[in-house]
């Protein structure tokens, strides 16, 4: 695959602070063979008027309802005609490189590579609280590689991915509920079950807006949707989210599989406490000591003995994901059933 084709897809809502910005980024980029549009999806502020700005060299696809975001990247793929490759980017994402889409494209050479992601560097926390602040270093140094490494997620953030293989799993979400959301779990896994490579080049790198989820208060509740949305999905869909022979996604498995266990053991310390102090607290020394192993084996090295405020903001969002996630399983369960 030499020099494919590229369609390059803005999926917009309420986006006015932040859409410039992305499509500067992306209309720097110095491949030729790329064809931008934005969808976007009934935004009620100003992005529609900031986005005809740029009437003559973008593509606009202005949706009179809220579709969401699988409808809109479906609609989007449906537009692909001869282009071989899709590039997926945030509406509040700037890349760095101004040949982010030069250098994933190579990696196609590979013909079971679906999806090429790249790397946050950094997180534009500079005008955020001090609380902010910490959250949004840990989820800088959460994202982190080095290299080129395979992957069993995909952020969707800045990702090129295969045309070809989107239409062999049908395209992002689910036919019978477009609105159902996790549109990136639900496509890594199908993407995985073709047994296609996920790929994640450090080299490639965009800034991420942490100040449009709002601070930390946010971000927990995108994260607590995110989680609820995950857990239907899994239950209703019967999605299994399994890891991919590699050693980072073997550590994000271990994560976020870690995340239920910890959900049982604040339940188990909180029952304990109530019937037997001395238990409880053990309890808990068992959670901070088993909280902190898994933060050494996804670092590098002892790096986090110098950084504990990762840990306490790791807990918090462990605790709210899970929590999410076993709530949106007891939901689809229950829902199943009334079918």
């Amino acid at each position: 695959m030499e020099n494919p084709k590229v369609l390059a897809i803005i999926p917009a809502y309420n986006s006015e602070e932040h859409i410039e910005k992305t499509l500067v980024s992306l209309l720097k980029q110095d491949y030729p063979a790329l064809t931008p549009v934005v969808i976007d999806d009934c935004s009620r502020d100003n992005t529609l008027k900031v986005l005809q700005k740029y009437a003559d060299k973008i593509r606009i696809i202005h949706n009179k309802e809220n579709k969401g975001l699988a409808w809109g990247l479906n609609h989007a793929l449906s537009l692909a005609r001869d282009e071989e490759l899709f590039f997926i980017i945030e509406d509040d994402i700037d890349l760095v490189n101004t040949d982010y889409i030069s250098r994933g494209v190579r990696h196609f050479q590979d013909s079971r590579v679906a999806i090429v992601s790249g790397q946050p560097v950094d997180f534009d926390a500079q005008r955020l609280s001090l609380l902010n602040r910490t959250y949004a270093r840990y989820l800088n140094y959460d994202y982190q590689s080095r290299g080129v490494v395979d992957m069993d997620y995909s952020y969707i953030k800045a990702d090129l991915i295969r045309i070809s293989a989107l239409r062999e799993i049908g395209g992002f979400g689910f036919a019978g509920n477009p609105k159902l959301g996790a549109e990136d779990q639900i496509l890594a896994n199908n993407i995985r079950s073709k047994k296609y490579r996920i790929l994640k080049d450090a080299s490639l790198r965009y800034h991420l807006s942490f100040a449009r989820m709002r601070g930390l208060s946010g971000y927990l509740k995108s994260e607590r949707n995110a989680g609820k949305t995950l857990g239907v999905a899994v239950t209703q869909h019967l999605i299994a989210v399994t890891p991919h022979d590699s050693r980072e996604s073997r550590v994000k498995s271990l994560f976020r599989r870690s995340q239920l266990l910890f959900f049982g053991l604040y339940c188990l310390a909180l029952l304990s406490m109530i019937f037997h102090l001395q238990a409880g607290m053990i309890t808990l020394g068992s959670l901070v000591l088993l909280r902190f192993l898994i933060c050494l084996s996804r670092s590098s090295g002892f790096a986090w003995l110098s950084k504990p405020y990762f840990v306490i903001v790791g807990w918090l969002d462990d605790l709210n994901f899970s929590v999410a996630f076993l709530r949106g399983g007891l939901s689809g369960i229950l829902d199943r059933d009334q079918k």
